[in-house]
């Protein structure tokens, strides 16, 4: 893949999330238009795509948080990799062997909380201190994400060794995200499941839209993803159909395709549902995103399917 496509595939990840471009000359360079569809870039990222390839700054671009400009990318500087902490794309220095993740994309909150303070927030999850019950080793959300053969959103390091105590075990104290998952459920559904409850997402495995119509939520669907393989006029009669659901109705509906955008050059898997939920920048951040995108094109909620890279 040329240099300026793989710089273009890392952007668009990111302002699909609700990240900006950023001028020294000109500040924040705003995108709230669609990014993908089904196959290719959506028309109105592509057009954002060309006019910052005709400013006069492009090489001095950069992603909002990003430590390294555009130029840095094309001038083979560094290339896209994949943070083992919190597997969004990074830069590489050209040469450097990747060895301590050194992310500053993932808009991690503050790991520690406040001094005296009995609680701790990871990835923007509260952990409150709680006695009676003690913990065992495998109770941990840490211990209970590596039996389910999941990697963490957080590490036993981010949480403090006051909070892995035997006296103590942990009180999860926030609001889930409603997602409703649609295509062929994993074959560890049930650990799957916890391991999400445990990240803040409570997600409805279905597989087929149909299969919501007996369906209740204690609140309303936050965010639904097609995670099946479906062609392009499928994708849009599924999200009709889920969209007759009350609960669903103004839901944004994200649909998985393997043509969408240039694909993700520094992904060495096919994504699936954890990628787009639990991953820092997807799940409520990315429903609120999308949202935002419905809102600037003045559709109207529930009338629109959005594609991303498979």
């Amino acid at each position: 893949m040329a240099d300026c496509d793989r710089l273009m595939s890392y952007v668009a990840y990111y302002v699909s999330r609700g990240k900006t471009v950023i001028s020294l000359m000109d500040g924040p360079l705003p995108f709230t238009g669609p990014v993908y569809q089904y196959r290719g870039y959506h028309s109105y990222f592509s057009h954002f795509w060309w006019e910052l390839k005709q400013r006069r700054d492009f090489h001095d671009l950069h992603m909002e948080s990003d430590n390294y400009s555009f130029g840095d990318f094309l001038g083979n500087d560094c290339t896209v990799g994949e943070c083992s902490r919190c597997d969004l794309p990074i830069p590489i220095p050209d040469g450097l062997a990747y060895t301590v993740p050194n992310c500053t994309l993932c808009d991690n909150g503050p790991l520690l909380a406040e001094q005296g303070d009995s609680s701790i927030q990871v990835e923007g999850i509260t952990f409150r201190k709680r006695y009676k019950h003690p913990a065992t080793a495998s109770s941990t959300p840490v211990a209970q994400a590596q039996l389910a053969g999941l990697q963490p959103t957080f590490s036993e390091s981010d949480l403090g060794s006051e909070f892995l105590e035997s006296e103590d075990s942990f009180d999860l104290t926030f609001d889930l995200t409603q997602v409703v998952a649609v295509g062929t459920p994993p074959t560890d559904r049930m650990s799957l499941e916890e391991v999400l409850s445990l990240n803040g997402f409570d997600v409805t495995f279905v597989s087929k839209p149909e299969e919501v119509t007996c369906q209740s939520w204690p609140r309303t669907v936050d965010l639904v993803l097609i995670h099946a393989e479906v062609s392009e006029k499928e994708g849009k009669t599924w999200a009709q159909e889920l969209h007759r659901h009350p609960q669903i109705q103004n839901a944004p509906v994200v649909a998985l395709s393997a043509e969408a955008g240039g694909g993700l050059p520094w992904v060495e898997r096919t994504l699936g549902v954890v990628d787009y939920v639990v991953a820092p920048l997807n799940g409520d951040r990315l429903a609120h995103r999308l949202r935002q995108v419905l809102q600037a094109q003045h559709i109207a909620q529930g009338a629109e399917i959005h594609w991303f890279p498979r």
